[in-house]
């Protein structure tokens, strides 16, 4: 963790110290352009684009009713780059995203990572030039953590792991922490194809739906994810261990690959209003799928419609200055062989950030 924290700390140095000079360039070095205007529909061929950025957050308390005395960190890079191609019927978007953030509180004296995201995604189009805004698609994901994730409590607790038998095959002695995931676990790969349609396509808001056949791989490297709420332990299950320490359970991942029909609505667009002016743009996103598996490595006695995958993710930037911008991001995944409740994450930041091509 000390060395992903150097790391981490650099860069957003780095980007710290260069920002305020980049902004100085005028117009051209905004990020979100002062015009709305599609650079899709400007130009063809390839089109890249790249914002490197960074999120810092710190505050101190000494001797504040209701607050523990101590500084707290908020930190973290960010980077998005994306290159497309596109002509009169073909059009090949290619996206990758990485967000980070470390989190260290009094209470855990420690860099925690509260998010970590790395996503892939490439997505081709064939527009018949008679109905461009019809025809068939092919689609490839890579969705997964990077770092090593490691369960940190202020507290002793004992953790109990379960294999996807409900058999217990590890209880641990009083720690302080537990490592749950390794590097680039649970890694999702995914792959989909089928026939899309664009019911709007302007600046201030595309529409856009995907259907067809998907398939997914998950590989967790043997990992562990929290199942349920924290318990006390049973005195009598652990004699030696002090009747009010914490027990943690978790279930045992595995490997599972899945085969199903897919659906996808995506809505995205750049809004501008008077009160805030032209140079003040709101970028919105928000998209749902989801994957009804027909066939799946792993059932554990369930109906294949009770294994369905939902993800949502609702993602808002508010541009303040030309390299700072209020961001908003939700996402509320159901993977039921990974776990049988939804995981949500929202998350809200000030970022600093610099577009190096647009």
């Amino acid at each position: 963790m000390r060395r992903i924290l150097r790391c981490l700390i650099i860069i957003i140095t780095g980007c710290a110290m260069a920002l305020p000079a980049l902004a100085q360039k005028g117009p051209d070095s905004e990020l979100v352009p002062d015009k709305i205007e599609s650079k899709k529909s400007a130009y063809s061929g390839w089109v890249p684009t790249l914002s490197l950025g960074a999120s810092v957050q710190f505050s101190h308390s000494s001797n504040v009713v209701g607050a523990q005395d101590g500084e707290t960190w908020n930190i973290g890079p960010l980077l998005d780059f994306s290159i497309g191609y596109y002509s009169v019927e073909h059009e090949w978007r290619n996206t990758l995203s990485i967000r980070e953030v470390l989190t260290r509180t009094p209470a855990v004296g420690k860099f925690v990572k509260t998010t970590d995201q790395l996503k892939f995604e490439s997505l081709y189009l064939y527009k018949p030039s008679a109905a461009p805004w019809v025809g068939p698609f092919l689609m490839a994901q890579v969705h997964t953590p990077i770092f090593r994730t490691t369960d940190v409590r202020a507290a002793p607790a004992v953790y109990e792991t379960r294999d996807k038998n409900g058999v217990t095959v590890e209880t641990t002695i009083p720690t302080t922490k537990k490592r749950l995931t390794g590097w680039f676990a649970p890694l999702n790969l995914k792959e989909s194809a089928g026939a899309f349609f664009t019911a709007a396509n302007i600046p201030e808001a595309k529409l856009e739906f995907r259907m067809g056949v998907g398939a997914r791989q998950v590989f967790t490297g043997n990992g562990n994810a929290i199942a349920s709420h924290d318990e006390t332990i049973d005195p009598s299950a652990l004699p030696n261990v002090p009747a009010n320490t914490t027990l943690v359970k978790l279930n045992r991942l595995f490997d599972y690959q899945q085969l199903g029909g897919e659906l996808f609505a995506g809505l995205n667009g750049t809004i501008t209003f008077e009160d805030l002016g032209p140079t003040r743009p709101i970028l919105y996103s928000f998209s749902t799928e989801v994957l009804m598996p027909f066939y799946s490595s792993e059932q554990q006695d369930r109906a294949l419609l009770e294994l369905t995958n939902v993800n949502i993710e609702a993602k808002v930037a508010i541009k303040l200055l030309s390299w700072l911008s209020l961001d908003y991001a939700l996402r509320a995944v159901r993977d039921p062989l990974l776990l049988d409740e939804f995981q949500i994450q929202n998350t809200l930041l000030l970022n600093m950030s610099y577009a190096l091509l647009k």
